[in-house]
């Protein structure tokens, strides 16, 4: 046999003997990881194995165990891997694999590595209500469509633009997009921003889109704080909303949106029944009109330990490129759900008439 042809054959060898086997969803590797026939990345709380090729086995798991922990099993036809965990710093891991057909033995390295949770998602929307020039609106993070995979800190929110920019400015208070539309325009803003999760990877930019309209009178719903209890507890929500500079218009609630890990009920009096979920901070949004047609949003974030005054942010707020701490840990995505949650205050209504088949 030539040397050519001897070398031919130890690579198709190796090729046959040496696939990998992953998750679905891990097509693209991690930044830094490794690349080519022998790299595999191990998704976040997912698994991924390696098969010998047909006619080929696995002759000693003693390697491989101990190349990482990532190895979960091994026999003589496969080797699972499984990320229970995510460590941006972590390198690429050789793991040799013995393997034999019976004739030829070799050892195959596999170039393992971490494949990064998938990047927090923020919904692009409209928001469902007009706002007034030249207010101070604060929308809560619980209307922005969020969804991350690992933000157990809360991650960060970042805003990146407003356009046109003489719509008004717009910056974070770590509850809220705070927005104060200026007071000659009218017409459709849109906000950029982006979320990052405990890990600093960014989602894609979102636009949120805010009508703005010139009003006659001022209607203000105010945004607060409450404590959390651990049973489901009454809120009224009309005292909570005023009329600024005189006008006797009745105000009535609209509507709630959902929160972000309990559940929430606002009947047509004003009052709001929330129900706890899990986590130490929850928040959804109200909405209230007056008669004469003025509109308002206001939110109400429910808290364990003692309350906070909610910020209002210096107008002239700047944030750097690493957002501002969010206090709101968002949802965590559903599988199968590319477009992250739906935001908005009819969110929770739209959830109920999906899972019942309302169409």
């Amino acid at each position: 046999m030539t040397a050519s042809l001897a070398l031919a054959c130890a690579l198709a060898a190796w090729s046959a003997a040496a696939p990998v086997h992953a998750d679905e969803g891990t097509d693209a590797a991690a930044p830094g990881s490794a690349s080519g026939p022998t790299a595999i990345s191990v998704p976040y709380l997912g698994s991924a194995a390696i098969e010998p090729g047909e006619g080929w086995s696995i002759t000693d798991c003693a390697g491989p165990s101990t190349a990482t922990a990532l190895v979960v099993a091994c026999e003589p036809t496969k080797i699972t891997l499984s990320a229970t965990s995510y460590d941006h710093d972590a390198g690429v891991v050789t793991v040799p694999v013995p393997l034999s057909n019976g004739r030829t033995s070799m050892t195959v390295d596999y170039s393992v590595s971490l494949a990064p949770p998938e990047p927090p998602t923020v919904a692009e929307s409209a928001y469902g209500f007009p706002v007034a020039a030249g207010s101070t609106v604060m929308l809560p993070f619980s209307d922005l469509g969020i969804a991350c995979a690992v933000c157990v800190n809360g991650g960060a929110f970042d805003v990146v633009e407003v356009r046109p920019s003489s719509a008004g400015t717009a910056a974070s208070n770590g509850t809220h997009l705070v927005f104060r539309p200026s007071e000659r325009f009218e017409g459709a803003a849109e906000i950029v921003v982006r979320y990052a999760d405990d890990f600093g990877t960014w989602s894609a930019d979102a636009a949120i889109t805010v009508p703005v309209y010139s009003p006659r009178n001022r209607l203000v719903a105010t945004s607060v704080f409450v404590g959390l209890s651990d049973a489901p507890q009454n809120i009224d929500l009309l005292p909570l909303a005023f009329r600024f500079g005189g006008g006797d218009a009745e105000v009535s609630l609209v509507g709630c949106g959902s929160a972000v890990h309990g559940t929430v009920v606002c009947a047509p009096d004003g009052s709001a029944v929330y129900a706890p979920g899990t986590a130490s901070v929850d928040q959804f949004s109200y909405h209230v009109v007056s008669a004469d047609g003025e509109h308002a949003t206001g939110s109400v974030t429910l808290v364990a330990d003692a309350p906070p005054e909610p910020s209002l942010v210096p107008g002239s707020a700047t944030q750097g490129d690493d957002g501002v701490p969010s206090k709101i840990v968002p949802r965590v995505p559903v599988d199968g759900d590319a477009s992250g949650p739906r935001g908005g205050i009819f969110a929770s209504l739209i959830e109920t008439f999906d899972r019942a088949g309302v169409r």
